[in-house]
């Protein structure tokens, strides 16, 4: 995706998560929280989605094991 676009989005991100409604709607379902746009989501994301080599072995004999799924 080209990086202008990427930048774009991020903007539009961070736009709506500052306007009132959007601060109001989210303090009703979720309370008091600060909102992550942007590059530390970014960061967040690929330590969620990284695995180390322990763990990705253990996942594929978990889902082998339980539900003879092999990846």
């Amino acid at each position: 995706m080209p990086a202008d676009l990427i930048q774009e989005y991020r903007e539009a991100a961070q736009r709506f998560v500052d306007t009132e409604a959007f601060k109001d709607a989210a303090m009703i379902q979720l309370g008091p929280y600060t909102p992550v746009v942007g590059k530390v989501v970014e960061q967040h994301l690929q330590e969620a989605m990284s695995l180390d080599d322990d763990t990705r072995q253990w996942l594929v004999e978990w889902l082998l094991e339980q539900h003879g799924a092999r990846i």
